[in-house]
């Protein structure tokens, strides 16, 4: 049973271009952070043709092609920065433009 849903997990998930535990951030996907500090201020932003996001306390970031955890250190660096204390969840909430 285990095997069979591996297998259609990996079959599901190499449909929308991914590897197990390595997803990748790509064009038109869009993002959402929750600022948990800002009584959890969700911020979504998409990812533009250049593969950059814009973030409101940041500014332009360029994720595209990056992991998701990448990302996520990316910010969290970017926010240290500008003095702000990185806690925030970061998801992806569409790939492609196709709502998950």
């Amino acid at each position: 049973m285990i095997k069979f849903l591996k297998y259609h997990l990996k079959k599901i998930l190499y449909k929308y271009n991914f590897k197990l535990n390595k997803i990748y951030i790509q064009n038109e996907d869009q993002i959402s952070i929750n600022y948990i500090e800002k009584q959890s201020v969700v911020t979504f932003a998409r990812v533009g043709v250049d593969g950059n996001i814009i973030l409101p306390e940041i500014g332009k970031i360029n994720v595209n092609g990056r992991k998701l955890s990448e990302v996520n250190k990316m910010i969290s660096a970017n926010l240290i920065k500008k003095d702000f204390t990185p806690t925030f969840q970061l998801e992806i909430t569409e790939f492609n433009s196709k709502k998950i």
